[in-house]
């Protein structure tokens, strides 16, 4: 009765209205994640179970989701969501609860479980096998501009990751999807499935590796989220955290001053160079570049 009540709410959310009448056998997984959550969503259950829910389904309905279990929330009901998505926990949830083989490691405010979470993530390499299409990734390292491996950045130094993998079946011209993140959301990607620089095929050992260059980031931890598709676009490796690393800098250095260096850990992770150009006509620059002379600097040549 609650379903036949809401039916049109439902399906507007789902936004499955010309395939309604459709079986749902014949859904896509992504169609078929839309009215499943519709449904829950649209119930008013005290308690909303989600799990993995971002894992499917476009941008803008991603969104759309966490609205809608931002809603229940405030609605005083219980949202328990259960993701690998760092960004999506933070920016949801205020209590975190770090399960791993079934066992509660960390329980408390969210920021500092899923810092702890982070830093383990970096000490670890992750490893991965999928026996259906005999691909194993053995290892993900992370390395600075000089080749060193490491979990510690600077600011405008180059991001090297390397993939080492095992193709025991040959995998012809697969796609691979890299992803920073940070615990405020998505910072940038490297998309093979947009810039359609594939390797001809993983087949026996190998590395394939990615150069993000001079990393735009502010002093704030990170994570990379990696999926690996075949040429048909069939999920080996479904997106989720490889790799964890953190950006540290002292922002004086850079000519940032102010208010701006103490909030740098909750602000929006990326900076892109910028100027202002102030009403009395001065020019003020502002990048992640050292800045030697800047103690020397006029005042109004620094950030406020």
């Amino acid at each position: 009765s609650e379903i036949e009540r809401k039916f049109d709410e439902i399906v507007d959310f789902a936004e499955v209205e010309k395939f309604i009448d459709t079986a749902v056998k014949h859904y896509s997984s992504g169609m078929y994640l839309r009215l499943a959550f519709a449904v829950a969503a649209h119930l008013e259950p005290e308690i909303l179970l989600v799990d993995e829910v971002l894992a499917v389904g476009d941008v803008a309905f991603q969104k759309k989701c966490l609205g809608k279990m931002g809603e229940v929330a405030q609605a005083g009901r219980t949202v328990l969501f259960v993701s690998h998505n760092m960004g999506a926990v933070t920016g949801l949830c205020k209590r975190a609860i770090w399960i791993d083989g079934g066992t509660v490691v960390e329980d408390g405010p969210v920021d500092e479980v899923t810092q702890r979470y982070l830093q383990i993530l970096a000490k670890n390499s992750f490893n991965y096998d999928n026996k259906n299409f005999g691909l194993g990734i053995e290892r993900v390292v992370l390395k600075n501009s000089k080749g060193d491996t490491t979990s510690l950045f600077c600011p405008g130094e180059d991001l090297i990751v390397e993939i080492w993998f095992n193709a025991t079946k040959r995998i012809e011209k697969p796609y691979i999807w890299l992803k920073v993140e940070s615990l405020r959301g998505p910072c940038f990607s490297a998309n093979m499935l947009l810039d359609g620089h594939r390797p001809e095929a993983f087949d026996g050992r190998g590395c394939l590796t990615c150069r993000f260059k001079a990393i735009p980031l502010l002093p704030q931890s990170y994570t990379i989220i990696m999926a690996v598709r075949t040429n048909k676009r069939e999920a080996i490796v479904a997106p989720q955290d490889v790799a964890s690393f953190s950006v540290a800098a002292d922002l004086g250095e850079y000519g940032f001053r102010g208010l701006h260096q103490t909030m740098a850990a909750g602000s929006t992770s990326v900076i892109v160079p910028y100027e202002w150009i102030l009403p009395d006509g001065s020019t003020v620059s502002v990048d992640l570049e050292i800045k030697e002379t800047v103690d020397r600097l006029p005042q109004s040549n620094t950030v406020e």
